[in-house]
């Protein structure tokens, strides 16, 4: 049985490499740095999770989530910040359409790909 896919975007590109690695074996990942690339990739590709940076350059994580509810709104967004879930920011990405928060720091590889996981539609 194939691994789900997750496309990760974040300018950060240790960090989505780190991610990658982290759900080997979980996901079938594909990292992606520059969010109007990944802008492509969502159109040519099909993709049973997004994983997004909120703050990114051009465009955000809310534009991913925009983007991908027009798209594919079956495919569940999950954002990646470095604030509080609380935070206002991470509020208003959830109203926007982003099925859960994850805040970093990051935690074990195990409690990651457990998060990720509960929100692949089966």
């Amino acid at each position: 049985m194939p691994l789900p896919s997750l496309l990760i975007i974040d300018d950060e590109v240790d960090l989505g490499e780190i991610i990658a690695e982290y759900l080997a074996g979980t996901f079938s990942s594909t990292v992606c740095s520059d969010p109007q690339k990944a802008v492509d990739l969502i159109k040519n590709n099909h993709f049973d999770l997004i994983l997004s940076d909120l703050q990114m350059p051009h465009i955000d994580g809310f534009g991913i989530i925009e983007l991908t509810m027009s798209l594919s709104p079956q495919i569940p967004v999950v954002i990646l910040t470095g604030h509080s879930q609380f935070d206002p920011f991470s509020k208003k990405a959830l109203e926007a359409g982003a099925k859960g928060i994850l805040v970093k720091p990051l935690e074990s590889p195990t409690k990651l790909a457990s998060f990720l996981r509960q929100f692949l539609n089966n």
